[in-house]
Parts: C-alpha cells; structure tokens; sequence
C-alpha cells in the first residue's frame, strides 16, 4: 500500500483531519442551557427550520475536513500507476538493459544519428522508467561483451545517474554481435534477481538477421540460450533501432594473384566489393593504397563501379614494387552510411628474393650431366640459374644455393626461407639447428633416396612423432627404374594450391605421367592435428606391392607438418630421375607445378601470420638476431577508413623474461635474485653459446626460484629466437611494429587486421522469426518511438504518474467553497 506514496511518513497527519468536528463538538459545548419563558415561542420556530439548519452545518464541516485531508494526501505525493507497460509495472520490477556494440550499430545514413546513438537515447528513457528499488542490470552485446552493472542493482538517485552515464559511455567495437557467446554470462546473471517476480531482458539493437540465423552454428549456439530464458521466467523485449531502408556496400576480400611477391615483379592486388541491400549503389569507387618506406602513401589508379542489389564482383589493380621489405596497402570503397566495412587490410612482404638452400646427398661434380641428387630441382627451381637477367630485371624470384651435405655443418640456415634435404643419408649432428631454423619459421622439404637410412631418420628426424617428421620411415616399396610396375601420384584435395592449377582435363594427365617407381613406406598417425596428406600413391598397374599400398587407402606420397611457426613437406622418393632412379616427378610438368606452387605455399604461410582476423593476437617468434632493444606497436586509430589519420598512441612490448635475461646486464640479473655465482656463471656461458637455452636457465635460477616458478609456463621459445606478442587487436587495421637498437636505424613490421564483413549484411529478423525459434519464449519487437509512448508522462519515474497537484487544487478549491457556503450561511440567517 505504501508503494503507492512517494512520501509515506506525511500520512501520519491524517488524523489531523478530525480537528474540524473535534472543533465543532468543543465548541457546542460552550454553551449553557437555561429555560425561560420567552424560549417557547422561539424553540417552536426553530423546529421548522432544524433539519435545514443541521445539513448546512454539516456540510461546512464535511468540506473543512476535506480540505485537510486532500492537504494530507498531496503531501504525501501518491502515484498513479500506468498499465501500458504490463509485467514491468509491478510493484519490484527486475530487469537487464543490453546495448548491442557491433560495428553495424554504427550505421549513420547522412546527418542522422547513428543506430547506436538511437539505442543509448531509447536505454535512458528505459531507465527513467524504474523507481527506486528496482533490481537493474547491465551489460553489451558482441565479441567482447562488458558488464556494466554485473549484478541486480537496487536503484536509488546516485545509481540511476552513475547507470545513465555508463550508457552514455558505450560506444560500437569492430566486432560482430555474437549472441552466442554474450548471452551465456547474462543468463548467470537472471539467477541472481531471485523469484519473486517476473525478469525482463531488453536488447537495444538493429534487429541484425545474420546475429540470430546466419548459419547453422549461429543456431545451435543460441536456441539453447533461448531456451533457457523460458526456464527463467524471463520475458524478451527487442527495441529495433536499426533502419527499415539501408544502403551498404563492402570490401569483403583484399588479396593479391601471387602468393610471394618480389621486387620488381608484376603482381595484381584483387578487391572483392559487395552489395548487402537491395538497392542499386552507383558511383561507387575503389581504390588501393600502398605505402612507402618514408611514410608515405601511393595510390593506385581508382576504379569506378556499379552494383545490383546483392551483386558482388572483384576488381584487380597492377602493381610492381621497388622496394623490398613489409609493405602495408588498404582496399577503400567510398563511404556508405556504414563505414567501417569500407576498407580491407594487407600486409605485404616483397622480396629481394625467395632463398633457397638445395643440399644434396649424392652430388654430381657435373652439374650439366643432371645426375646429382638435386640437380633437377635447381632448374625446376631456377631454371636460369639466376633470378636476374644481364639488365638487372629479375626474371625469377627463386635464388639457389646449392651444397653438399658435407658442407652443411658450417652453413648458416638463418638466411634462408626454404631448405630441401635430398637423398641425405644421415641427419644426427643437424638435428637441433634444423629444429630450431623450422620452428622459428622456416620450410623444410625431405626428398629421399637410395642413400637415406631409415634407422637414423626414424631416431633423429621422428622421434616417436616429437620431430620434424610426420610419419615413421618403413620399408622401400617397388622396384627402382620398374616403369611398368610404378606408381603415380593422386591429390587428396584437388583444390590445394599445389595442385589446383592441375584441376583441369587437360593438365591431370601430366601428373599421372609422373611415375614413382620406388618409395619408402610412411607409418603416418592419421590422430595427430599436426599432420595433413596432400597426396597418396596409387598403383599404375597391378605390382607385388599394389595390396599393400592399397590396404592403406594408399601410402601418403606428399605430407606436411606443422612444427612450431614453420613447416616440413617429406615426399618419400628421389628428386633425381636419371635411369635407374626412383622416379619420373622432378622432369614433367606436373613435377614443375607441384614444387613451385608448394614453395610459393610455404613461403606464403610466413606471411599469413601478419595477416590476421579481429581478435587473433599478434604473435611471432623471431630470431634473435632481430632483438631490439625496445619495440614499439603503434595500433591504428578507431576509425580509419579512407581517411589519413595519425595512429593512436604508441604501446611498448614487455619482451618475454628470456630475451630479457639473455641480454641482461649482470645489475639486472641482481635485481632479479640472482646470485653472484649465477650471474658469473650466466654471463661466462652466455659469451661461449652467445643465448642460454630454458634448460639451462631455469637450472641455473633454481626451480624454486620464486620468479622462474612464476614465468616458467611462459619460456616457450628457444636459446636462438625471441617472441613478438600483443593480444589487443580489437580494432582493425595497419599495426605497425618498430624496433629500435641504440646506434641502428630502427626497423618497421606491419601486421593487418581485418573484421568479419558479414556484419554488413544489414536485412533484419521479424518478429515470427523469432517466434518460431522458441515457441515457448516470450518475446516482442519494440520501435523507440513504440517504447517511449508507453512510458511517456512525466520524469523521475515515468511508468508511475504523480497527482499531487490536482490534490492541492481540490483541496483549494474545497476551501473557496467553504468559505462561500459559510458566509451565505451566515447572511440568510441574518
């Protein structure tokens, strides 16, 4: 009952209202009764006119009380309630206010306001609807959703205003919406209202169909979500902010035609723009920029376009660059109403030239007679010997070196993006460098032959599957030379860049033509998520091998593992195809395609890791040879489209504690609690093996060591490589990385960050969708001007209408009255 009065204590003065007859009743007592004579003929004339008399005194009096009682009652400021809201109007209303922060929220046709800023403003009058001591909570919604107000808050003044002003604080991401995943920590959150009464969740949103069924994981992710909000009791109210008409346009893929780019080599940047609405987009323009090493920007030639609804067409621009190293370059399309998703990012890495070591295991002192173990490869490879011509025109990006594996003890894998083992005998005394040189990045591709021993490879190379090689070496299967009784080669996946240039009637007989006459058997463990088979061999004709080879769904003829930040390719037969070798591969054109297009692969992959998705941390492993001494990443700003605009403000990586104590000086390792001893003893080792590997580190701080106890799970990397990590990639875009060394030109890295497009596509749900997802599910679709008519009326509390003003009026009124009625009284009777 006292819900009903903003001032509840006032209503002690009702009472109060008695004090009029409690007047009249003292005052009749005043008066003393004496009888005389002259009394009869008076009382005989009152006796007509009593009855009169007693009403107008009792009306005087009925109004003297009124008025102290509508005096009372408008003290006191009763409510009256308003029932266009239903189960919110109860008397302790629960509820949960979600503001959807995907970047579709800032869709801004023209001047008008933005999706978001239509959300923030229809959350605020929400809230103005709650009374005190109301339960409120608050989060967003998207790929990095934040609570607000992480448990129900009973409202009272300073709440409210702290909640308005954290609304006012919420700003669009680069992200998606992702129900999914924003929903499971708010269902959490419902338990914890209680039951006494029914729980509402709002969500100020532009009605985005693809965040409720852009495919089936979208679905099987949210429906039990839903659900569950049935089991809650809980009612879903959608406020659609979005528009009912839009336009966008997106760059939906930036890519270029070659895998591995090189300077001065003619390459084609392709842009692939779309149209999510259905309408036309016309004068639309695209254009590519690239920067340069002085910081400047090069534009390529724009192209204008014209888009149907829902068309999506690619453009490609020519280019060639002159200047080696990390180049940055961003597709623009011209600005739309929704911004964000009019630009793609690269990161570029042109190259003087793709280093290629060949280490050959049966050389032959007469390159021209092609009998060596990778002569063969060299000119598939190379085939001029030379990646530039007498012009000085690089003619091949490819450059080749070539040694015997005598030699290899004293080269310096470093300076190399590719190494190819071909018909190596043993590799024991390379083992840690090769590890070391692949899990830092680089490529490795094993060739075998006559001269491998399988025992050696298996010890070293495999490891009971913790080495670089993905299958166990088994026995060699045919017969060397056998043309008749081969094998060929048949690709598990025709799509794979390796073999996608083959997927044509005319060239896949060119591969089957390519025979292997002998291999050795791959033990591979189909388990292991390291491991993917590119190809498998096939009998050409019926062998004494052929049901073996087939009783294992074919023997992996091409593998390749991942290890660390880098990859090994093993084909299980020669790279020579001289008369009496193992195979044919190495002189057809498939054998040319097939290793070409696998090198540009792993090349590639390098760079994928500068190329990433919105929320894929920066992570690299370098040599140590590219320490510095302080690194800076500068993030692009919040919103770059199309627009030349500085970067935000630099960040300095921490470096992880194993680059930091190798280049430690012997006052830093004091601080960090090492003993004289220790540091002797770390500084002795580190001048003779240049960086210490985690073993020795860690033996040397003592386990117990409270800092080693702490970052131990974190030395991951090796004594010759440092990592690079940043995890806050939240928004997209050029990251640029630069490392600086007293004395030493600073040297720069560009990473590029792209958000999902799919957000673009702007066509929304309707209410019997969302309907039929839950049948159960109590669930409606708002417009803010729908919302606001039901709790418009007044402020402060605007579900909840204050009347004591229309009180004082009566009871003013009441008094006019009075006075009139008491003074007409009084006339008459004079």
């Amino acid at each position: 009952m006292l819900d009903f009065f903003l001032n509840p204590l006032t209503l002690w003065g009702l009472p109060a209202v008695s004090i009029p007859l409690l007047i009249y009743l003292l005052y009749r007592q005043r008066y003393k009764r004496i009888e005389w004579a002259a009394m009869e003929f008076l009382l005989r004339a009152l006796k007509k006119n009593r009855r009169r008399l007693r009403f107008e005194n009792l009306l005087v009096l009925i109004l003297r009380m009124l008025v102290i009682l509508l005096l009372v009652m408008a003290f006191a400021r009763p409510l009256l309630k308003s029932q266009n809201l239903g189960n919110i109007d109860q008397a302790r209303r629960n509820a949960t206010l979600l503001l959807d922060q995907s970047y579709s929220m800032g869709y801004q046709p023209g001047t008008d306001t933005s999706a978001m800023d239509k959300a923030k403003a229809a959350a605020k009058i929400l809230l103005r609807s709650f009374k005190d001591g109301d339960q409120i909570a608050m989060a967003t919604v998207g790929e990095n959703p934040v609570m607000l107000v992480d448990r129900p808050t009973g409202l009272d003044p300073a709440r409210r205003e702290r909640m308005q002003s954290s609304i006012g604080d919420v700003e669009w991401d680069h992200g998606g919406t992702d129900l999914g995943g924003s929903l499971g920590p708010i269902l959490g959150l419902l338990d914890r209202f209680g039951v006494e009464n029914e729980k509402q969740l709002f969500l100020f949103t532009d009605m985005q169909r693809n965040a409720w069924l852009q495919d089936e994981q979208v679905r099987k992710d949210l429906l039990p979500l839903l659900q569950q909000l049935v089991s809650k009791k809980t009612a879903l109210r959608l406020i659609d902010v979005g528009d009912e008409v839009f336009r966008n346009g997106a760059v939906v893929d930036f890519s270029t035609d070659k895998r591995t780019l090189g300077v001065g080599i003619p390459f084609r940047f392709q842009v692939t723009v779309e149209n999510f609405s259905d309408q036309v987009l016309d004068n639309l323009s695209v254009e590519v920029r690239i920067d340069r090493n002085d910081g400047s920007e090069m534009p390529l030639t724009a192209k204008s376009l014209m888009l149907e609804p829902f068309e999506r067409t690619t453009l490609e621009f020519a280019c060639s660059l002159s200047e080696p190293g990390v180049h940055s370059a961003r597709a623009i399309l011209q600005t739309d109403p929704l911004q964000l998703d009019n630009a793609r990012y690269l990161s570029l890495d042109v190259r003087q030239a793709v280093n290629v070591l060949l280490v050959d295991g049966d050389p032959d002192h007469n390159p021209d007679l092609f009998e060596g173990a990778s002569d063969y490869l060299e000119v598939i490879l190379n085939p001029a010997r030379s990646n530039t011509s007498d012009d000085g025109i690089v003619r091949y990006l490819n450059r080749v070196t070539k040694i015997s594996d005598l030699n290899l003890e004293t080269e310096d894998f470093e300076g190399y993006d590719l190494i190819f083992l071909c018909n190596v005998a043993g590799i024991d005394p390379h083992v840690e460098r090769l590890e070391s040189y692949v899990r830092n990045g680089g490529g490795l591709w094993i060739f075998m032959g006559h001269l491998v021993d399988p025992t050696n490879y298996n010890r070293y190379l495999y490891r009971e599957g913790k080495g670089l090689l993905p299958a166990r070496v088994g026995e060699i299967r045919g017969d060397p030379g056998d043309d008749d009784n081969a094998f060929v080669m048949r690709p598990v996946d025709w799509k794979h860049p390796a073999f996608i240039r083959l997927d044509d009637p005319k060239y896949r007989p060119s591969l089957f033509r390519a025979l292997f006459s002998a291999f050795y058997f791959l033990e591979e463990d189909e388990e292991d998520p390291r491991d993917t088979v590119l190809a498998r061999f096939e009998a050409k004709a019926e062998s004494k091998d052929f049901e073996d080879v087939a009783a294992q769904g074919g023997a992996p003829a091409l593998i390749v593992r991942r290890f660390g930040q880098g990859r090994v390719v093993v084909l299980p037969s020669s790279a020579s195809a001289g008369e009496g070798d193992w195979s044919r591969f190495p002189i057809t054109g498939a054998g040319l395609t097939v290793v070409n297009e696998l090198v540009k692969d792993l090349v590639a992959s390098r760079n994928t890791r500068r190329n990433l998705l919105l929320g894929e941390p920066i992570d690299e492993v370098l040599p140590s040879s590219s320490f510095a001494s302080e690194v800076y990443l500068s993030p692009p700003p919040r919103q770059a489209v199309g627009q030349d605009v500085e970067a935000r403000d630099q960040v300095q990586l921490e470096l992880p504690p194993l680059v930091s104590l190798n280049h430690a000086t012997p006052a830093e390792l004091k601080a960090l609690d090492f003993n004289d001893e220790q540091i002797t003893e770390i500084l002795d080792k580190r001048t003779a093996a240049n960086f210490l590997s985690v073993g020795e580190l860690r033996q040397l701080a003592h386990i117990e060591n409270d800092f080693y106890r702490k970052v131990s799970p974190q030395l991951s990397v090796e004594k010759d490589q440092f990592r690079l990590y940043f995890e806050g990639s939240k928004f997209g875009g050029i990251y640029k990385i630069e490392f600086r060394n007293a004395d030493v030109e600073a040297r720069r890295d560009f990473f590029a960050v792209n958000i999902d497009p799919s957000e673009g596509r702007l066509t929304k749900i309707v209410e019997d969708e969302l309907k039929s997802l839950v049948p159960d599910l109590d669930v409606e679709v708002w417009t803010p001007e729908q919302m606001e008519s039901m709790v418009e009326g007044t402020d402060g509390n605007i579900a909840d209408w204050e009347i004591w003003w229309p009180l004082l009026v009566a009871a003013a009124a009441c008094k006019v009255l009075e006075s009139l009625l008491a003074w007409f009284f009084g006339w008459k009777k004079a």
